[in-house]
């Protein structure tokens, strides 16, 4: 990053942000339910990596290592090293997410799954049995982004979503969705804008019914700061709402996403928020591979969620 400034206003900037995090994740007026994560869709619709979970998902338009795959292709125009990711997660206190995804200049690639495990089905008189059912949410993302002149990159997203949600393999469900992606950079400023599931078939369960995918279009900038030698601090911010009400002028539903990040060297700390609560995170960087850890909090019945993510590079 280009530009130095004083550590005295970076902290100053850093306090304001913790404390307006701190306040909206003790307001009662965005809460998460489970029923936001209802149905297949939702599998995209959780935190796919550590660090940018710990910014309170605000990655769009920073997207500068291999999470850029699923946050914003666009950004995969300016990744100078190519990398293996993976993620773990247990979910909600029922569930285990996992992910796998590989990412170089201009293309990658994720794999992902949600998980129940075995579990007992019961009789008639809710008593469980010998037979078991594992619930399966699967999805694979192929990604590319390529620049337009010096400061602009355009990029885009291919979904496929699987759910296995009965004991009847028919009744499974299968869908994809397209979504593109643009990025502006004026280093030390960026912006980001994705639309997600802007073209998509919807999940199609057993060849009769369908569950529509959500059109989301999600906007953020980014601003990173040079302290001194080996002290960088990222600010950013993005909101995201329902493509239909954005373009009809409605922002009332806007979720909000703030986040900061602060790097001494190889050490990286991280808090943001993500419309329901705070988020926390950490890393370790050793040059060819990096260890991120992220929290996320929710204010609703919902339990809080830590995730981990592991990357190699070569």
């Amino acid at each position: 990053m280009s530009k130095c400034v004083e550590s005295s206003p970076v902290f100053l900037v850093l306090l304001l942000l913790g404390v307006a995090v701190l306040t909206l994740s003790l307001s009662g007026s965005l809460r998460a339910t489970a029923e936001e994560y209802d149905g297949v869709a939702a599998l995209f619709g959780l935190d796919v990596g550590a660090r940018p979970a710990g910014m309170g998902g605000a990655f769009t338009s920073l997207a500068d290592d291999e999470n850029a795959v699923y946050y914003n292709p666009a950004a995969l125009a300016y990744l100078e090293e190519a990398g293996i990711s993976s993620a773990w997660s247990p979910r909600f206190g029922l569930l285990n997410y996992g992910s796998l995804g590989v990412a170089g200049k201009y293309f990658g690639a994720n794999l992902s799954l949600l998980s129940s495990g075995p579990v007992r089905i019961p009789n008639n008189f809710s008593v469980p049995t010998d037979e078991s059912f594992i619930y399966l949410s699967g999805g694979g993302i192929a990604s590319a982004g390529f620049p337009l002149g010096s400061y602009f990159s355009v990029g885009g997203k291919v979904k496929c979503y699987y759910s296995h949600v009965s004991t009847d393999p028919s009744s499974d469900g299968f869908g994809w969705s397209v979504d593109p992606a643009f990025m502006l950079r004026f280093e030390p400023l960026r912006i980001g804008m994705t639309f997600e599931n802007a073209i998509s078939s919807g999940i199609v369960y057993g060849g009769s019914h369908t569950e529509e995918l959500s059109r989301v279009v999600r906007a953020g900038l980014s601003y990173g700061l040079s302290v001194r030698d080996g002290t960088e601090v990222n600010l950013l911010a993005e909101a995201e709402g329902k493509l239909e009400e954005v373009a009809g002028g409605d922002v009332t539903e806007l979720t909000p996403h703030l986040g900061a990040e602060l790097w001494f060297n190889q050490l990286g700390l991280r808090a943001g928020y993500n419309g329901r609560g705070g988020t926390f995170g950490a890393s370790a960087d050793f040059d060819v591979f990096r260890l991120d850890w992220g929290f996320v909090a929710y204010q609703g019945d919902i339990e809080g969620t830590h995730i981990v993510s592991l990357f190699f590079r070569f």
